[in-house]
C-alpha cells in the first residue's frame, strides 16, 4: 500500500533531531508515560493521562537469576484473557524503557493470578490480586526440607520455636505462605 505523511498530534513544532523514546510510568499512575531525547535540546516528555481502566504495575526481582530479572516472562490473567511480557535490557540508545512491566486489565476487579517465569527456570504465581497496585515479585528457591525426629512424631506446642536452618537461604515460607 502506501503511507500518508501526517503532522505530530502531540506537538507540531518539533524542529530538532530526536531519538530513543522510552517508556516509564513517570507519574506513577499505572499508564506509561514516554520520553523522547533530542539533539541539543531538552527531552520531549508526553504524559498519558490515561482513562478508568485499571491496571497492574509489576516489578520482578531476581535472586538466582540476574537481580533485575531480564529474560524473565511475566504473565497476567484477568478477565478470561492472559497478557504476556517480556524483561529485557538495552532497549533503546542513550537511555532505557523501565524495568517496571505495566498491564492494562480493563474493568477487571480482581486478577485471577500472575506467573513469572524467570531465567533460572524458577516459576512464581501469585492468586488472587488486587488492582491498580504495585507488586513486586522476587524469584524464590523452593528446597525441600525433611524433619527427622528420633520419634514417630516432632512436636510443638504454643510458644514452642523449632528454627531451621539452610546455608546459603535466607528466607523461609512454610507450604501455608507463613
Amino acid at each position: 500500500q502506501s503511507f500518508t505523511l501526517i503532522q505530530d498530534s502531540l506537538i507540531g513544532d518539533i524542529v530538532t533531531s530526536s531519538y530513543c523514546p522510552v517508556k516509564g510510568d513517570i507519574n506513577r499512575d499505572g499508564f506509561y508515560d514516554i520520553v523522547v531525547l533530542n539533539d541539543n535540546d531538552a527531552p520531549n516528555v508526553f504524559l498519558n493521562e490515561g482513562n478508568q481502566n485499571n491496571y497492574v504495575r509489576i516489578t520482578p526481582v531476581g535472586t538466582s537469576s540476574n537481580r533485575q530479572a531480564i529474560g524473565a516472562l511475566i504473565k497476567v490473567f484477568a478477565n478470561n484473557e492472559v497478557q504476556t511480557q517480556t524483561v529485557f535490557c538495552g532497549s533503546g540508545f542513550c537511555a532505557q524503557n523501565t524495568q517496571h512491566k505495566i498491564f492494562g486489565v480493563g474493568t477487571a476487579t480482581t486478577l485471577d493470578s500472575i506467573r513469572v517465569s524467570f531465567p533460572s527456570g524458577v516459576v512464581v504465581t501469585k492468586y488472587n490480586l488486587g488492582i491498580n497496585q504495585d507488586y513486586t515479585i522476587t524469584e524464590t528457591v523452593t528446597t525441600p526440607v525433611e524433619l527427622v525426629a528420633t520419634s514417630d512424631s516432632l512436636g510443638a506446642c504454643a510458644g514452642d520455636t523449632i528454627e531451621i536452618g539452610i546455608p546459603g537461604y535466607h528466607n523461609y515460607t512454610w507450604n501455608t505462605g507463613d
